[in-house]
């Protein structure tokens, strides 16, 4: 019965962030003057998977805000394709659009001279 409440009672606790790791990494390496080299190429091996997890990291968060925005994109457009359907049911926006038509064809006009 010790185990379940052990569970429960247990704190999860969060792990080191990549750039936090990799900042350690960095320190250690320069640090490391006087290492053998088989410690220089530990500490090399863990740089550049550190460096390859934190460019993993920022592309995640890319393609997440890339989804985003498209979701939010997606939504605009068939916004705007209903308000294009609405307007075009008006016999006002009709006019609007025909008068908006003359005028652009008279200043187009007026500017060839």
């Amino acid at each position: 019965m010790s185990e379940p409440q052990a569970k429960e009672n247990k704190q999860r606790v969060r792990g080191k962030s990549v750039r936090t790791q990799l900042q350690q990494a960095l320190n250690e390496a320069a640090s490391a003057s006087g290492a053998g080299s088989d410690e220089k190429k530990l500490i090399q091996a863990r740089l550049i998977v550190l460096s390859k997890l934190l460019r993993f990291d920022k592309i995640r968060k890319l393609r997440v805000e890339c989804e985003t925005l498209r979701a939010e994109n997606e939504r605009l457009a068939a916004e705007v394709a209903r308000l294009r359907k609405e307007n075009h049911q008006s016999p006002v926006t009709l006019e609007i659009e025909q008068a908006l038509a003359k005028y652009r064809g008279e200043t187009a006009a007026d500017a060839t001279f």
